[in-house]
């Protein structure tokens, strides 16, 4: 069984090293985001979050405005604009 694993890990390694030869792309674009929830991609703010006691300050109020609308396309559009 151990052989049979380790024929199938060179098989992988191998093939993977062939696929990248054959590959080829001018450009290359790699999009990261840290910390996005799709619940606000898809849904905008989050009033528990917004009305959080853990997260309050002083900007709270300012953020509830600028971020929170009963409606959900406007929330959304609020939140992420560009998406």
């Amino acid at each position: 069984m151990k052989k049979l694993n380790s024929l199938l890990l060179l098989l992988c390694l191998i093939q993977g090293a062939f696929a990248q030869r054959r590959a080829h792309a001018d450009n290359l674009v790699i999009i990261s985001v840290d910390g996005l929830r799709w619940q606000e991609l898809f849904k905008g703010a989050e009033k528990d979050l917004l009305l959080n006691a853990k997260f309050n300050s002083q900007d709270s109020l300012e953020r509830i405005a600028k971020y929170w609308s009963d409606d959900l396309i406007q929330r959304r559009t609020k939140l992420m604009p560009f998406t």
